[in-house]
């Protein structure tokens, strides 16, 4: 009996849940994947290249400007060889894809310094963690890679470029799923209900992640994004309507956030009428002149 016991005293420390905040929060996610080591090991086993980056930056951007879109990384390091940028993404938006793009090329594009060098010194790597499943089926995947090394007819790569822009979405893990990025991917899908079994995560670096997420270690400020209608993330400000729900007008928005009444719906009420005659002499002269000479106004004489 006091073996059971024991027995079920050890199964039951090893399921121990621990309460965290969820990874699709940006302010979590940051602080997690903020650590030059947990980032750097992540960066390595998702991309399979050798990463030590050494500080890691938040809400980064180049000091000149690139293109007519200014840029901000969520999180972005770089050592002699690699430029590493990993975005987290909560809502999926129609401009998703041409966007992330666009930060990829960026971090290729400000490598050029003249006319003459147009050379990228370091391989850029970008990697977007989704943190919802998409809704269209053929988008239904755990990791997908663009690389934009040229390919010969013969189906050979030219090995010119190096640059890979990656996508993860923890919420499709399947059977082909890298292992190594698979490990990772399970760690950001098991905190979004915002509890962790911490034995199912021995390795000393998803510990740190874990730690640093938990709800007790957060300060109000770092928790204050996540509760309420806090903002997730640099790129969840706009959130679509629901299928089967109607957009909120925006004067209803407005109008809860304290900006005065909304306006009245339906068709422009029209202008109260002018009772006094005197008055409305005042506002049309012209009207007044025909009344005068036809004796529409009392109590004035036809000239």
């Amino acid at each position: 009996m006091l073996a059971a016991s024991a027995g079920a005293q050890r199964r039951d420390s090893l399921r121990a849940m621990s309460k965290v905040i969820p990874l699709r929060y940006g302010t979590a996610f940051k602080k997690a994947f903020g650590d030059a080591e947990v980032f750097s090991r992540f960066a390595s086993d998702v991309l399979g290249v050798p990463i030590h980056i050494e500080a890691v930056h938040q809400e980064y951007s180049y000091e000149g400007p690139v293109g007519r879109v200014k840029v901000a990384y969520d999180l972005f390091g770089e050592d002699v060889e690699h430029r590493i940028v990993v975005e987290l993404q909560h809502i999926r938006e129609q401009d998703f894809f041409a966007r992330f793009l666009h930060y990829h090329v960026v971090s290729i594009a400000e490598q050029a310094r003249t006319h003459e060098d147009y050379r990228s010194e370091r391989t850029v790597y970008t990697v977007v963690v989704l943190t919802t499943a998409p809704r269209a089926r053929d988008l239904r995947f755990s990791v997908a890679v663009s690389e934009m090394d040229p390919v010969s007819e013969q189906g050979q790569r030219l090995g010119v470029y190096r640059h890979r822009l990656v996508f993860l979405n923890p919420k499709v893990i399947n059977d082909q799923t890298p292992p190594a990025a698979r490990r990772w991917m399970e760690l950001i899908a098991d905190s979004l209900d915002g509890e962790v079994e911490d034995a199912r995560y021995p390795d000393p670096m998803m510990k740190r992640v874990l730690g640093a997420i938990r709800d007790e270690v957060l300060s109000p400020e770092e928790l204050r994004p996540h509760q309420g209608r806090g903002r997730l993330g640099e790129h969840q400000a706009r959130r679509r309507p629901r299928r089967g729900r109607r957009a909120r007008a925006p004067h209803a928005r407005d109008a809860r956030a304290g900006d005065g009444p909304p306006p009245r719906r339906g068709r422009a009420r029209p202008h109260r009428r002018v009772r006094r005659r005197s008055d409305a002499r005042a506002l049309d002269p012209a009207r007044a002149d025909r009344e005068v000479r036809g004796g529409g106004l009392r109590g004035v004489s036809r000239g």
